[in-house]
């Protein structure tokens, strides 16, 4: 699992490279362009959750299985990416700061997912 709560370069999202590059194209895909995607993020800070298929949910820590939760029970859209992974977005505050999360199309949501 991996955490990011700042603008992420493609180098530092422990995902293939192509699934990051995409990634990072759906970050700045509501802007201009990437500078003011960056600018936005350092306002309204913004959280990036990456799963892996090596993680189980029940083993993360109270906070990470809520977030998780959370990204999966109010995703506001979801995106298919490379290599069987998938993008969603729940928006996190009124100011439009996010909750994007990644992670195996096939992985297991089911000890979280609401209803």
């Amino acid at each position: 699992m991996q955490l990011i709560n700042h603008w992420p370069s493609v180098n530092e999202i422990a995902l293939p490279e192509l699934v990051a590059t995409e990634v990072i194209t759906f970050l700045v895909e509501p802007f201009t362009n990437e500078q003011e995607a960056k600018v936005f993020w350092l306002e309204y800070p913004s959280t990036l959750i990456i799963l892996d298929e090596a993680c189980v949910l029940n083993e993360l820590d109270s906070q990470f299985q809520q977030q998780v939760s959370f990204c999966i029970n109010n995703s506001e859209f979801e995106e298919i990416l490379p290599n069987g992974y998938r993008l969603l977005l729940a928006i996190v505050s009124d100011d439009g700061a996010g909750c994007y999360l990644v992670l195996p199309s096939g992985f297991d949501v089911s000890g979280v997912i609401d209803g």
